[in-house]
């Protein structure tokens, strides 16, 4: 295997050259398959030759994360299944008994005369068609009731896990595809309540109607196999490629709502530098680069529509061709090859459902992937070790730090190396140095936002990871470069949307940091709300609001 710089941004693995095609495993899409002339396009020329040593050991580093555990425990889950499955068999069973009643109206009615018999049987079938319609409103209603839940669970789970990751975990990926990952838990969501449900219908229904299709006849059933197993075939053959084309729009369009989101928080330096043109072309780029992913991938879709098409139009051809033959033996009657082909139409429609249901379950796999990567990954070190404790006794005020090293990445030389100081309760320090020296690095270790590679950081004396990280932000007030405000009131944001806010501390706080004058001066006072980020503020106003809530 080879390394090959991709793009000028990133690097990808060669896996194999064959047939004018070349095979990589990109970070950004995973496996990706090319031309030739389509990799030229992005490879920089820069290559590294790698071979496995003799201590080599390989591993899958893919992370694959159960459904149970995205899930969780739903109250109900198991009955409210059990209801949507006996509504749903109930449904089948009507399906299954129209192609009987027109055999009934044709040949017992109709060839006979008999008007009273086909006014009993037309009656009959309207009571069960109006029972149906009431049994699909009753599905239907559960099936909204345990999305709807199901959709909450999910969201709330994989939101809980996204806030309790550490702050290393966010400086390295982009916002579009954070966002995008919440997208994927719609898709399993959706997945769950309908695909897996109607699966496993669609798998009764087409065993059901197959054996329907056996005792009519056993020669036109083969006809109905033979098209069913084709296209079975056709959508397997199909599947990596639609896989592949399916992750790259998911990949190409957050890079294109990270572009959009970053824009609508940049735009005053957008337009203070007049780049709006500029920000429009990158968006049009990359809109063209998603719209591209999604046109490959419609092209899959068209092909085995295409296909379904052909092989099933053929197959019905084929079928009223033999049957008119078995009519004209006299081995059929015009009622049954009626019933037969509206049985083989159920049949067909269900085993197609059914292999479009396995092919979007297989494809669940990507979206669990994505997903895994919130899921799995590890939490900040306070939430390991379960020590967010409730500690009545404040420790002395004075940090003590000794022998600090951190570097951003392995092969990386350390920002701090060997770092040791002290800061003594109401010792007021500042931390000078160059642009690039480290002190930001070094705060955000004080605030244990980051890890240190070597080295401990103690408050009166106590390793603050012993101490638990969330209980010792307690006690720390901070103000970053990086900090904003949050979508609510002025109020909201210094108390920090604490639902049990003491009014007189909100005031107090606003006050040491020079703002309750012109909070005070404002029509809803403390209750003026702001937008997200700091909309009818002055910059000096955010700032010190900021200054208030730590």
């Amino acid at each position: 295997p080879a390394i090959l710089h991709w793009d000028f941004n990133h690097f990808v693995v060669l896996v194999e050259i064959a047939g004018g095609r070349i095979t990589l495993h990109d970070p950004a899409k995973g496996k990706v398959t090319l031309d030739l002339d389509q990799a030229s396009r992005h490879f920089t020329g820069v290559v590294m030759e790698v071979q496995p040593t003799a201590n080599f050991v390989p591993r899958t580093s893919r992370e694959r994360i159960k459904l149970r555990q995205l899930i969780g425990r739903i109250p109900g889950l198991g009955n409210a299944v059990g209801q949507i499955l006996m509504l749903a068999l109930v449904l089948e069973l009507f399906a299954l008994l129209l192609p009987w009643f027109a055999q009934l109206v044709l040949d017992d009615a109709v060839v006979a005369g008999d008007r009273e018999l086909l006014s009993v049987l037309g009656l009959g079938f309207i009571l069960l068609v109006v029972f149906k319609v009431a049994t699909e409103a009753l599905r239907g209603w559960i099936v909204m009731i345990l999305s709807t839940t199901m959709n909450f669970q999910l969201l709330s789970q994989l939101f809980h896990r996204l806030v309790r990751l550490p702050y290393g975990y966010f400086e390295k990926r982009h916002l579009g595809d954070i966002v995008s990952r919440f997208d994927s838990m719609s898709v399993i969501q959706r997945t769950l309540t309908g695909s897996l449900l109607e699966a496993m219908i669609d798998g009764v229904m087409a065993i059901s109607t197959f054996i329907m299709l056996l005792v009519y006849s056993p020669k036109l059933t083969i006809v109905v196999i033979c098209g069913a197993v084709l296209y079975g075939m056709l959508r397997l053959a199909l599947f990596l490629p639609l896989r592949m084309a399916t992750e790259d729009k998911i990949s190409r369009g957050a890079l294109q709502q990270s572009n959009l989101l970053e824009t609508v928080r940049g735009i005053q330096s957008i337009k203070l530098f007049n780049r709006e043109q500029y920000r429009r072309a990158q968006f049009q780029n990359l809109a063209v680069n998603h719209f591209n992913a999604d046109i490959a991938m419609q092209k899959l879709h068209i092909l085995y529509r295409g296909a379904n098409g052909l092989i099933f139009s053929i197959e019905h051809i084929v079928v009223i061709w033999l049957g008119a033959l078995l009519i004209m033996d006299q081995r059929f009657s015009v009622g049954m090859m009626f019933a037969y082909l509206a049985y083989k139409d159920l049949f067909s429609q269900r085993v197609i459902a059914l292999i479009e249901k396995g092919i979007e379950l297989k494809m669940l796999g990507l979206h669990t992937e994505r997903v895994a990567d919130i899921a799995l990954s590890e939490p900040e070190l306070a939430e390991q070790n379960g020590v967010a404790t409730q500690t009545t006794r404040v420790p002395q005020a004075s940090i003590q730090v000794r022998g600090l090293q951190f570097a951003w990445g392995d092969a990386q030389a350390p920002v701090l190396q060997d770092l040791s100081l002290d800061i003594e309760a109401a010792e007021c320090v500042a931390i000078v140095g160059l642009s690039g020296c480290g002190k930001t690095t070094l705060v955000k270790l004080l605030l244990g936002l980051l890890q240190p590679d070597k080295g401990t950081i103690c408050m009166g004396g106590k390793d603050i990871h012993t101490l638990g990280i969330a209980q010792y932000r307690q006690w720390v007030g901070s103000v970053l470069q990086e900090d904003q405000l949050f979508a609510g009131s002025i109020a909201d944001n210094i108390s920090f949307f604490d639902p049990e806010a003491d009014q007189q501390r909100i005031e107090e706080c606003a006050q040491c940091a020079c703002i309750h004058q012109d909070i005070a001066q404002m029509a809803m006072g403390y209750n003026t709300l702001i937008g997200e980020m700091g909309g009818a503020l002055s910059g000096g106003q955010k700032q010190r609001l900021l200054l208030a809530r730590a």
